[in-house]
């Protein structure tokens, strides 16, 4: 992910934009948006949590901020960052909540990976796909969610197949024990 973070920056930075600060959409957006404020030298780092899933593949109906931001942003330029855009309804909810209620300058989305059934376009993305992600760092929820989904497997026949999907041995083992 470290090139792909180093790809998304160079594309930021081609574009000559300067940001006050970047938002990132919890959880996804955390871990990637603090690589792209050090490589990009933005100043400030902040997070809004907005909800839109409700499994895996499963969209509720409306995205929700379960997590407003706890600062003043007034005439910031800010860069929105998500690790994935998928409808592009979580990142269409953010960009109106912060160009509104928060009332910031202009809002910029980034994102590592673009699906392009995408109802919204992001304005910098690297990369586009249709492939479901599943991050190492979203090891655990995935794997609760499998198991809710896959409740007619015995544990031996789940771990086989979270193995053969690449999660690791030891995650496996400490979520399911």
């Amino acid at each position: 992910m470290g090139e792909m973070a180093v790809a998304l920056a160079k594309k930021l930075k081609n574009k000559k934009l300067k940001f006050d600060r970047i938002i990132a959409l919890a959880k996804g957006g955390l871990p990637w948006a603090r690589q792209l404020q050090d490589l990009l030298d933005i100043p400030k780092l902040s997070s809004v949590e907005i909800r839109s899933y409700t499994g895996i593949g499963k969209a509720s109906q409306k995205p929700v901020v379960t997590q407003k931001l706890p600062v003043a942003i007034k005439g910031e330029h800010i860069l929105i960052y998500d690790d994935v855009v998928d409808t592009g309804e979580t990142v269409a909810c953010a960009k109106k909540y912060l160009l509104g209620e928060k009332k910031a300058s202009s809002v910029v989305v980034a994102s590592h990976f673009f699906k392009k059934h995408s109802k919204i376009k992001v304005d910098i993305f690297a990369k586009q796909t249709d492939a479901w992600i599943i991050f190492p760092h979203d090891s655990g929820e995935m794997i609760r969610l499998l198991k809710k989904e896959w409740k007619h497997m015995d544990s031996k026949q789940m771990k086989s197949n979270l193995l053969r999907i690449g999660t690791e041995r030891s995650i496996i083992d400490f979520i399911l024990t």
